[in-house]
């Protein structure tokens, strides 16, 4: 599914992923008094742009789950494969574990392993991880949250479509120093009655705050703080598409 790469797939990021008007400081003003984010126009155009076409077409997903020994992935292809039986068992099992715990299950491709690995060379979002990890990416969240201590981004492509979800967590992750998480997202046109939406949680497990993934908006927020993705409607069609990324301050090798 990979596209081979034209020149200007690698000249598009010479002058980086966000739009040059961001302003860090005043961002980090914002951040401050409201405790989340949620900035508009975060990329710029055409590399929203390029994005959007590169998730909507190109990239390999495997959809992403738990299963009673934990999380687990299976590639879209090989769960095309399954008989119909098969996949029934598949919703079946993970409904199952969904009424009674943590549950999870959307599309995913894994971009640090994949560009460690070298799957996929020419796939657009190997030019992502390189500007994640980059000293003006870094350094623009640095002052945006002002935690001078991140050091690098971990980041995944994510899709949402009929009937996926993300029920409550709040990303703390065991060996790692995730100290922000920065989703962007990249649906067109997305309407909020599809559900699909970032809704960020209290300690009663109430939403004091809904956030609609609106084209090249980016949410921030810092590490942990519980939230989910409400499921999107049995009848839509559209997909919901995002870069998550978090920001870290360990210096794992993943």
């Amino acid at each position: 599914m990979s596209a081979v790469p034209h020149t200007s797939d690698f000249t598009l990021l010479h002058r980086g992923l966000l739009d040059p008007a961001l302003d860090a400081e005043r961002l980090h003003t914002r951040f401050a008094a409201q405790g989340y984010l949620q900035i508009e126009n975060g990329l710029r155009p055409e590399v929203a742009t390029r994005l959007h076409r590169c998730l909507a077409e190109e990239v390999p997903w495997s959809i992403a789950y738990r299963d009673e020994d934990g999380p687990k992935t299976i590639a879209r292809t090989d769960f095309e494969r399954l008989s119909p039986a098969a996949q029934d068992a598949f919703w079946a099992q993970t409904a199952a574990l969904a009424e009674t715990g943590y549950q999870f299950v959307y599309d995913t491709y894994m971009m640090i392993s994949a560009y460690l690995q070298k799957r996929h060379p020419d796939l657009f979002l190997n030019r992502i991880v390189e500007q994640v990890n980059s000293r003006p990416w870094l350094e623009f969240w640095r002052t945006v949250t002002g935690d001078r201590e991140i050091i690098k981004t971990y980041v995944q492509a994510s899709r949402y479509i009929a009937g996926y979800y993300l029920k409550n967590h709040n990303d703390y992750q065991a060996g790692q120093e995730r100290r922000f998480a920065v989703v962007i997202n990249l649906s067109r046109d997305w309407e909020v009655h599809w559900g699909g939406l970032f809704q960020a949680l209290d300690d009663k497990g109430d939403v004091k705050l809904t956030l609609t993934p609106k084209f090249n908006s980016i949410n921030m927020f810092k590490i942990p703080a519980p939230h989910c993705v409400s499921p999107v409607a049995d009848y839509v069609t559209a997909e919901r598409l995002a870069l998550v990324c978090w920001l870290r301050a360990d210096r794992n090798p993943d």
